[in-house]
């Protein structure tokens, strides 16, 4: 297993790590509370955004969706340079 910092991987631990260690916490999650805490957390976001919530229905929308693109415009009476930030 590689460890933090390890000059193999950059100091970023693989992916396959990740999502064992998310997998740890969500089965640990639920053998406490006998219940799935993703289905919890999703049910108080709702909740928030059906009461008008404006965050918890933005965090909705972008994680149905995807967040929009970033467009930043520089400019120069010579030169002109489009950055676009966001997937593609």
């Amino acid at each position: 297993m590689a460890r933090y910092g390890d000059k193999h991987n950059g100091g970023r631990r693989s992916k396959a790590e990740e999502l064992k260690l998310v997998e740890a916490i969500i089965s640990s999650g639920t053998k406490k509370i006998g219940k799935d805490p993703l289905d919890i957390l999703w049910g108080k976001i709702w909740e928030q955004a059906e009461q008008g919530s404006v965050q918890h229905q933005k965090f909705i929308l972008e994680y149905a969706y995807g967040k929009p693109k970033q467009i930043v415009s520089i400019e120069d009476n010579s030169l002109q340079i489009n950055i676009t930030k966001g997937d593609s």
